[in-house]
């Protein structure tokens, strides 16, 4: 059995009406009876009317088309997961079942059920921490891995910090590109100035990303965001392959815009004046935090 690891966040929530129900995400189950109506979608989603939400959850679904004939699916699944005490929360399509559990539980589930003979796809294990980086200090707090993968993939900004002139901290507003499978963030900027220099003479950085957030309607004040956010400890390595370089850009490139021919023109225009380096992570956090 293969499962697939689906990268957002969702909530499960009543709702008053399918008013503002943005039926365009590519996950959203909705349910309806004559007492009530339901909404399974990504947490970014959810309408402002919402009468009740619970957030937390991430899902997975057994791959391929499920015969109505078969038997003992979710039985299997569920077993696994009540064996190490794992709430689930489960819906299904015309060809397939998805499985939504919390988001502290995820990697837990997904070790049973590789334990047990199933291939998971679609999830990626961040690096081990390197010693002598301290706990956090409210691990109740902390995003799984996959969460963190999630922050990463999605931030179209962050800052990274290094050790400026003078010892100083000096940190600057970056456009990221998350490589899951080297599990590296690649950044580009010019070949010349302080960042430049600050990075040669010493490699190691932070960087910094904070996702959207939300307004949690459960949660008092009202104005308060919950969001998440990653630190990233590591060491910078510089691209000298220029064709490298220019494919790093292109991808950059293409989370803020599908305009190829655009994406082109510039890459011919400045792509000989442009430093593309890697921050090679050692260490990273996540945490989930509401303002208040």
């Amino acid at each position: 059995m293969t499962i697939r690891v689906l990268d957002q966040d969702f909530s499960v929530c009543k709702v008053p009406s399918w008013d503002g129900v943005d039926l365009s995400s590519p996950v959203v189950f909705t349910g309806a009876t004559g007492d009530e109506k339901s909404l399974v979608c990504p947490s970014g989603r959810v309408p402002s009317s919402a009468l009740a939400r619970e957030d937390g959850w991430r899902a997975f679904r057994i791959e391929g088309t499920l015969d109505f004939s078969l038997v003992g699916i979710l039985s299997r699944i569920s077993g696994i997961l009540a064996g190490e005490r794992i709430a689930l929360f489960a819906v299904s399509t015309f060809d397939t079942d998805y499985i939504l559990v919390k988001a502290e539980n995820l990697d837990r589930a997904l070790a049973a059920l590789a334990a047990e003979g199933c291939e998971i796809v679609g999830a990626r294990r961040l690096p081990a921490a390197a010693p002598g980086f301290r706990p956090m200090r409210r691990a109740n707090q902390a995003l799984s891995d996959a969460e963190i993968g999630e922050v990463l993939r999605s931030a179209k900004r962050g800052v990274l910090s290094a050790i400026g002139d003078g010892g100083w901290p000096y940190g600057t507003w970056l456009n990221p590109h998350y490589d899951e499978e080297s599990g590296r963030i690649y950044f580009h900027g010019g070949k010349i100035g302080h960042r430049v220099d600050a990075l040669r003479k010493n490699p190691r950085v932070c960087f910094t990303v904070v996702g959207e957030g939300f307004h949690d309607a459960s949660r008092e004040p009202a104005w308060a965001l919950t969001f998440k956010s990653v630190v990233v400890f590591g060491h910078v390595e510089f691209v000298d392959d220029f064709d490298e370089a220019v494919e790093i850009c292109r991808r950059l490139s293409r989370r803020f815009t599908p305009d190829e021919r655009y994406i082109e023109e510039e890459i011919r225009k400045a792509a000989a004046a442009v430093l593309v380096f890697a921050l090679v992570p050692d260490h990273i956090t996540g945490k989930r935090v509401h303002e208040a």
